[in-house]
């Protein structure tokens, strides 16, 4: 819930204070993304790495630096915790890579409010998704899945 709140009020900033530079170096990382996705590895560490970096990416267009510190500290989450739980997906990585062309079209274009929705799905689908696997993970046979739940609850 914080991480949504602190990312929508981001996203809407960065929609009305984002530079030609800001938007630029956004739709380089979105390139690079696609190329995961060209790749078929949209549930690879790095994809997991550059999602993120979009995501702080995100905040320090917004202006903000309070925005960028949090973005920096809720992003260290590490694949070695997240991972488990994501690695052999790629439905997920394919709509978050479609989210953020949605995102970055809309920051582009200075659309506050569209900008601002986007991402909050897009952050509410991704905590849904680790929820569920959370959930699937406590009841199996895999210790790294259940080591992940675990760090996900704090």
């Amino acid at each position: 819930e914080f991480r949504e709140s602190i990312e929508t009020r981001a996203a809407g900033f960065a929609a009305e204070r984002a530079t030609p530079e800001d938007i630029a170096a956004l739709k380089k990382l979105l390139a690079e993304a696609m190329d995961y996705s060209r790749q078929d590895a949209l549930n690879s560490r790095e994809f997991y790495q550059l999602e993120a970096k979009m995501h702080r990416e995100l905040a320090r267009m917004s202006k903000n630096p309070l925005f960028e510190w949090i973005a920096g500290m809720v992003t260290l989450q590490n694949w070695e915790i997240v991972g488990p739980l994501i690695q052999n997906e790629t439905t997920e990585g394919r709509r978050s890579l479609e989210e953020w062309i949605e995102i970055v079209a809309a920051i582009e274009n200075r659309e506050i409010m569209h900008a601002q929705t986007i991402i909050r799905t897009h952050l509410g689908r991704y905590s849904n998704y680790l929820r569920s696997s959370q959930r699937r993970s406590q009841t199996g046979d895999d210790n790294s899945l259940r080591m992940a739940a675990r760090h996900l609850d704090v």
